[in-house]
């Protein structure tokens, strides 16, 4: 029992045949379109003050970009409606916040040349660790997305909160050293 709850809340290395060949603890990925793409089922639906931290490795040089999202979808991973992702784009030095509704994308794009934070100042190449958050803020209807200490920006929820289910990490990411999940921050 305990290993099936730990598996249930961090994953497994287990690599099945599925959908399009791969699943990921039991759940279909779908289309991998992403390379080095991780996928972590959340262990229940979110609610407000809901905080998921990700802490990871990332390429130390020649980092192209690298992605990190929070999927809707029961017993598969939705990539046709994603509820936040957050694109690190280093070629061109900057985020891309999207959002995807039923395969519509809406992409916001922070621009270090308008005073925005960019990936190199947020992720220098001296420093391949990252920490990323999400912290749910339901009474505004939005996701708070920070890197490190610093605010990144807010994303407004386009998606029932309780539809999300997957964290989703892809590209220039090596490994995820800890993936946190602290439920009711505000209460």
């Amino acid at each position: 029992m305990l290993k099936v709850c730990w598996e249930c809340l961090f994953g497994s290395n287990e690599v099945h045949d599925g959908i399009n060949g791969r699943t990921v603890n039991g759940y279909p990925l779908g289309s991998t379109s992403h390379e080095n793409e991780m996928a972590f089922r959340l262990p229940r639906p979110l609610e407000n003050g809901d905080n998921i931290k990700i802490e990871g490795i990332i390429k130390s040089d020649d980092r192209q970009k690298f992605r990190m999202a929070l999927t809707t979808g029961d017993n598969y991973i939705d990539k046709h409606n994603i509820a936040c992702e957050v694109e690190a784009d280093f070629l061109n030095n900057q985020f891309v916040i999207r959002t995807v509704v039923n395969g519509q994308i809406y992409d916001k794009i922070l621009d270090s040349s308008r005073g925005d934070p960019s990936p190199t100042d947020m992720f220098p190449d001296s420093v391949p660790e990252f920490i990323l958050e999400f912290n749910v803020n339901a009474e505004y209807n939005q996701i708070d997305i920070s890197v490190g200490m610093s605010f990144l920006c807010s994303v407004d929820l386009k998606h029932n909160l309780r539809s999300i289910s997957h964290v989703l990490l892809s590209d220039d990411i090596l490994n995820v050293k800890e993936l946190c999940f602290k439920f009711n921050q505000n209460q």
